[in-house]
Order: structure tokens, then C-alpha cells, then sequence
């Protein structure tokens, strides 16, 4: 069951754009609307804020520590605070001046979050573009799939990076035994337009279901405290 959004939004500010309202707290990841506020988070931060976190993905790249701060109330901060969530970053208070921590937050980049970030960044982005800035169809699957909560949360920790691995990509099919948990599964995810039939006993996934399921099993990942798991290419079930 997903929480209540606060009755008051909180506005964060986005220079040389116009204001932003979030309705979700950053904390609640499996909130109404948590998942579509995230994702367009993407859509709003500054071209100096992309270029920011681009070069910070680069440093860690290369094999450094990559610590972002921002200041508080900016859509930034807020972006950064979100994907702790996800397994992508953590706090680094360290890095905030003493005289500067009720002003400023600093988050560094984990080996996951190096990994999956870009990803992430370029699929909500071009997400955002695809609805032409409509948030229906994202709140809309990401309800629908936060149902399926209590049931990702009986799989194992290996099916929850099987999956994850499948949907990250429109290109990847997936062929199941006939009649099988996991037939089932994805006659489940069928219907929340994260894969489709292509006949017979295999699946393919949907652009709605890449641009979306990927993300949102990391945070079951990240909340299990394996989502710096080393996910392997998912092989066909009888392979």
C-alpha cells in the first residue's frame, strides 16, 4: 500500500527555470507519486546541474570520489537525496563545511549508481520527451507496478536482478518454459504493459516498461542492500 502524498507541496527552485512543486517526500519511495516526481526531477534540472552530475559521472568513471553538493530547496539536491533510494548515491556529509550544513547537502556516487546513472538520466529524459512533459503515463505505470510490491518482494534477490536486467533494454526477448512461476510473472507484467507476447513462450519488453521497471526494481535492490549485486545478462530459461 502506497503512503499519502503530503497535503502541502514543497517547492524547490530550478535557476532559469520556473518553480517546482513536489507532492511525494523524498524518503518514501513507494509513495503515490514519488516515482513520477523522481523521474521528472530529470526533465527540470539546469543545464549547468546536467553538466554538474555528467562531469561528477565522468570523475568516478575514471576512478575517483564524486561528491555533488547542492543546496537545499533546489530541484539538485532534491534529484541527488531521491537516488539514494535507488542504490545510485550516499550521503557525504563530510564534504559540507560545518558552517554550510543547514544550507548545502553533498552526496557521492556509488559503484552502482556509475553503472546505472546514465541510464537512468538518458531514459527519463527522453521519457519526458515522448509525453510531451504529460506525468499521466508515468504516475499512471508507476502505480499500477508498486502494486505488484508485495509479490517482487517474495522473489529472490537473483530474480529481482534477472528481471532488471531484461527490462533495461527494448531489444532484450526472454523465452520461459510453458506453464512456469515465471510464465505467470510476466502474463502479470503483460498487463502492466512491461512486456509483450511475440508468440508461443516468448517475451519481449515494452519502451514504457525500459524506461521504468529497471529503476524502480533498483530500489527493491537498494532497500534488500543489493544493489551493488553484479547483474548478470539474463540467458534464456532453458539455456
Amino acid at each position: 500500500m502506497t503512503d499519502s502524498p503530503v497535503q502541502n507541496p514543497r517547492i524547490l527552485t530550478s535557476a532559469g527555470k520556473k518553480e517546482v512543486s513536489l507532492f511525494s517526500p523524498r524518503d518514501k519511495p513507494h509513495a503515490n507519486s514519488w516515482w513520477m516526481e523522481t523521474s521528472f526531477l530529470t526533465h527540470t534540472l539546469t543545464d549547468n546541474d546536467q553538466l554538474t552530475l555528467e562531469a561528477a559521472l565522468e570523475k568516478a568513471v575514471n576512478g575517483n570520489n564524486a561528491v555533488l553538493v547542492s543546496a537545499l530547496g533546489t530541484v539538485a539536491n532534491e534529484l541527488h537525496a531521491r537516488l539514494v533510494h535507488l542504490g545510485y548515491m550516499v550521503p557525504g556529509p563530510e564534504s559540507v563545511p560545518s558552517e554550510m550544513v543547514d544550507f548545502q547537502e553533498a552526496y557521492a556516487l556509488t559503484e552502482y549508481g556509475t553503472a546505472k546513472l546514465p541510464e537512468f538520466l538518458a531514459k527519463q529524459r527522453l521519457q519526458w520527451q515522448i509525453f510531451n512533459g504529460d506525468p499521466a503515463p508515468v504516475e499512471d505505470f508507476a502505480g499500477t507496478f508498486n502494486g505488484m510490491t508485495v509479490h517482487h518482494r517474495g522473489l529472490s534477490t537473483e530474480a529481482l536482478i534477472y528481471f532488471r536486467e531484461f527490462f533495461a533494454s527494448v531489444e532484450n526477448t526472454i523465452e520461459v518454459e510453458p506453464r512456469s512461476p515465471r510464465e505467470s510473472l510476466l502474463g502479470v507484467y503483460e498487463t502492466l504493459r512491461v512486456v509483450e507476447s511475440r508468440g508461443g513462450s516468448v517475451w519481449a519488453t515494452t519502451e514504457i516498461g525500459s524506461m521504468n521497471a529497471p529503476f524502480l526494481l533498483d530500489i527493491l535492490l537498494s532497500e534488500r542492500g543489493n544493489s551493488q549485486a553484479s547483474a548478470a545478462a539474463p540467458k534464456k530459461e532453458n539455456e
